[in-house]
């Protein structure tokens, strides 16, 4: 299952630069070494990919989305309009501050105890 989260709406200014057109300098690649997009996400726990639409990594969404739908795991992928590499972890930047306060909500409920035995 795929879910695409929009936190704004993106809309047609979506750029899906395909990774070799910027990544091989003009030399032949193999597409599975220019990423990790590429790799084996069978039984992967569910995964969430935060990008700002102003970021150049944001071209590998599709990627990894493509990667995760083949192999039956969940992601989800967040774009944040103008946004710039890693905003989610920028916490001391108040446009960022809902996206990293998500992220330490994710990692909490991750990190839980689950099912705790009581003597």
């Amino acid at each position: 299952m795929l879910v695409l989260m929009y936190s704004e709406a993106v809309g047609s200014d979506i750029c899906c630069l395909q990774p070799a057109v910027f990544m091989c300098c003009g030399h032949d690649v193999p597409e599975k070494y220019l990423a990790t997009a590429h790799g084996n996400f069978r039984n992967a726990p569910m995964a969430h990919f935060h990008y700002g639409s102003a970021e150049t990594l944001y071209a590998f969404a599709p990627g990894y989305a493509d990667s995760y739908r083949r192999a039956g795991s969940k992601c989800v992928i967040h774009v944040r309009k103008g946004m710039h590499h890693c905003y989610a972890m920028h916490y001391f930047i108040p446009g960022c501050m809902p996206a990293f306060e998500e992220v330490m909500q994710l990692i909490g409920n991750y990190f839980s105890p689950r099912n705790e035995v009581v003597s």
